[in-house]
């Protein structure tokens, strides 16, 4: 069961804007962050998989990868994993859980430690590299520490990994080549956002004719983006199930139109429920 979200607005704004001020957060570390900030007011338990938040945060799915790993070694996440129980007794890992580490003011606390302090709580890491110590530990040799292997990947690495994950997408929504061209553009990341690959999905999942799916599209592109995730299924499950029916004479204006009726309807509830958890 899922988890009510445990943010207002009132309480996520102050947290993103301490995310961005902070210094010693580099721009990816920066991201990870607040795609784990905003998931975790809008749903509450973040399960978010590396794909999405590659996708939501800009950038590749090894970077992605290797931005969380440094963010749990250094504290400033919290990373658990989730697991599902086999038929045969056994334990099979299915995702993480994702929380920020917000018990205390973590850089706070760093920038009074002492130097000695600092770099014992770092050794307890379980690293013996210096790169991962706070920016304000006092090193000499400050400047080595403004790179994190693990989080900075070649641009030719990124060239590489972007278009094998292109390739992948590609074929994978071979039949809707001209949407998913449009989205690639739209998107400029190189890779489709979550939000994307949720409607393509459901696109395939309903096996609509390619002709549809573009029309459709011209209709919601940017809609896409800004709607709830959940209001795309709940759309084209009813889109889906009055089509078979024949009861729409005008299908890519009735899409829109009840994309964005299921959207509202969607923060409604979500509204609710964080009213009800708050009272």
């Amino acid at each position: 069961m899922q988890t009510l979200p445990t943010m207002t607005n009132q309480s996520l704004f102050p947290g993103l804007k301490s995310i961005l001020n902070n210094s010693e957060l580099k721009t990816f570390e920066k991201m990870i962050m607040i795609v784990i900030k905003v998931y975790q007011a809008e749903y509450g338990d973040v399960f978010p998989d590396y794909d999405t938040i590659a996708a939501a945060g800009g950038m590749s799915k090894r970077k992605a990868q290797y931005v969380v790993k440094d963010l749990t070694e250094r504290k400033l996440i919290e990373k658990k994993p989730r697991f599902k129980k086999l038929v045969d007794g056994t334990e099979k890992q299915t995702s993480n859980q994702y929380k920020i580490a917000e018990e205390a003011n973590i850089f706070e606390e760093l920038n009074t430690l002492p130097v000695d302090a600092q770099s014992a709580h770092d050794a307890s890491v379980g690293t013996a590299c210096a790169s991962h110590a706070p920016y304000s530990s006092g090193f000499n040799n400050q400047e080595s520490l403004d790179l994190y292997p693990s989080t900075e990947l070649k641009e030719e690495e990124e060239e590489l990994y972007i278009t094998r994950e292109r390739m992948k997408e590609s074929e994978k929504y071979a039949q809707y080549a001209d949407v998913y061209t449009k989205m690639i553009n739209d998107q400029q990341t190189g890779l489709l956002s979550y939000k994307q690959v949720e409607f393509l999905d459901c696109c395939s999942l309903y096996n609509l004719p390619a002709c549809l799916v573009n029309e459709i599209y011209l209709h919601v592109n940017s809609a896409i983006q800004n709607n709830h995730i959940f209001s795309i299924r709940r759309t084209f499950k009813k889109f889906a199930e009055r089509l078979a029916a024949k009861k729409i004479d005008t299908p890519a204006p009735w899409f829109a139109t009840t994309f964005f009726n299921e959207n509202l309807k969607v923060i409604t509830e979500i509204q609710l429920e964080r009213a009800v958890f708050a009272s």
